[in-house]
């Protein structure tokens, strides 16, 4: 491939890329236009809404590479993998896996939810933190380990979409076997709240009855969504348009010359 076309079509390339995720943010947001907000003492049974409110907890966590109080942690660890390319040695960081752990009760003005989050739905603003954040891959031998983690401290205003079940559901869910990386004492206090018939119509949002959670206000949520989604589609539009003008412009100046007579 001539070296000169290598610059034009990675711009292509990237112009197409960003209109795709621009799209799929666009059509998001288009969705999330649709879908209503509501207090969690007037939810529908069977429908997809959303909820927001503060994130609390019986039990609190404690998050293992920060050491930092939380309801809910997910934590990411990834290994050193060293190889051997057209530049010689080279090492990166790999994902080895997620590991959700915490829940917590989303309490608003009307009354409270529980929710269960797992590693899909999670859009969380709170910085990473890495116990080896400054740890680069050739400062480490292969083989190292090193753990991100993202929070929700208590108190954090959150948002949930997803479709609620009542608490005898959940309690089926944690009785499945596997294992949901609860706390045994949030885990004991479920399971005495699922005797007392106060608690038996408590909304829960777990496994794909809960297909978003995040760490910011609803309309934050929703007009951010909206935003990015517009960005997303005018970088990539501009990147293709100039890597096809590229392109163009080279298949011209390759062509030989006319001749004037």
């Amino acid at each position: 491939m001539n070296d000169n076309l290598i610059l034009p079509l990675l711009l292509v390339t990237g112009g197409i890329v960003l209109l795709v995720i621009g799209w799929l943010k666009r059509s998001k947001s288009q969705f999330f236009g649709t879908v209503p907000l509501r207090l969690t003492g007037g939810l529908m049974p069977d429908e997809t809404q959303f909820i927001t409110g503060t994130a609390q907890s019986f039990v609190k966590v404690t998050a293992p590479a920060s050491r930092r109080e939380c309801v809910f942690y997910l934590e990411e660890v990834e290994r050193l993998q060293s190889g051997y390319g057209r530049h010689g040695n080279s090492a990166r960081w790999v994902s080895e896996g997620y590991t959700p752990y915490g829940a917590f009760f989303l309490k608003d003005m009307d009354g409270g939810a529980f929710v269960l989050p797992g590693r899909l739905g999670l859009d969380l603003k709170t910085p990473r933190f890495s116990d080896n954040e400054d740890l680069l891959p050739g400062m480490a031998a292969a083989g190292a380990i090193r753990r991100t983690e993202q929070i929700i401290p208590e108190g954090e205003t959150v948002t949930v979409l997803g479709v609620p079940r009542p608490l005898s559901e959940l309690m089926r869910y944690l009785r499945s076997g596997q294992d949901f990386g609860l706390p045994a004492d949030l885990v004991k206090r479920l399971a005495d709240m699922e005797k007392d018939p106060a608690y038996a119509r408590l909304p829960c949002f777990f496994g794909d009855g809960l297909r978003a959670l995040t760490d910011r206000p609803h309309a934050e949520y929703v007009e951010g969504t909206a935003a990015a989604g517009a960005n997303y589609l005018q970088l990539g539009a501009l990147l293709l348009a100039g890597g096809v003008a590229a392109l163009l412009y080279m298949l011209k100046s390759s062509l030989p010359p006319s001749d004037p007579y």
